[in-house]
């Protein structure tokens, strides 16, 4: 029996790559702040807000498909996660597809990986994004496929600067102790693959 999926499996064992383009809504904010004001007392700022930021996203991807119904991919590009924090995101995106891979039909993905951070980050951490979604996959010739899809996304992040929540000026960066900001929200978005 194994015997048999291991030769399916490697008779279908084929390289993909691809482009994806997508926009964010995020619908939720979750911060947590640590910091000494300019007058020497300690600030412990946490809240969670239920808000509407919009952000687009790009991202390239390379990967294997494992049989008719499974694919794993390495993703890469560019996006800012919450209003204007720009990151270059690197995943690894598992997906399978109800119908072959190169069928017509519903497919659903979970991913999850880290980021690089374009304009400075508290300690070095890093971020995380994972993205948990479906889409709908349409053949356009042979081997090229568009895809629409959707998914839920959670981003968690550690800015090195953020503001004062009585001043509203910007914390000097050795005043700050602990930065942490999570937010969730929702990916729509179109995908080509080869």
């Amino acid at each position: 029996m194994f015997a048999g999926l291991g030769k399916d499996l490697q008779a279908q064992v084929r390289f993909t790559y691809g482009l994806e383009w997508g926009y964010t809504g995020v619908f939720m904010d979750f911060h947590k702040f640590n910091y000494f004001s300019t007058d020497g007392v300690r600030v412990d700022d946490s809240q969670a807000t239920a808000v509407y930021k919009s952000t687009g996203q790009i991202y390239a991807n390379a990967g294997i498909n494992l049989g008719s119904h499974w694919a794993i991919g390495l993703y890469s590009g560019f996006t800012a996660i919450f209003e204007a924090r720009k990151v270059v995101p690197y995943s690894l995106r598992f997906t399978y597809f109800r119908n072959a891979y190169d069928s017509e039909g519903w497919k659903f993905f979970l991913d999850g990986g880290s980021a690089y951070p374009l304009d400075g980050s508290l300690n070095k951490q890093l971020l995380f994004i994972g993205k948990a979604g479906a889409g709908y996959r349409i053949p356009i010739y042979k081997e090229f496929c568009m895809d629409f899809f959707t998914a839920l996304q959670f981003t968690s992040d550690h800015p090195l600067h953020i503001f004062d929540k009585y001043t509203h000026q910007p914390v000097p960066h050795e005043f700050l102790r602990f930065s942490s900001r999570y937010g969730m929200g929702l990916t729509m978005g179109l995908a080509l693959s080869f």
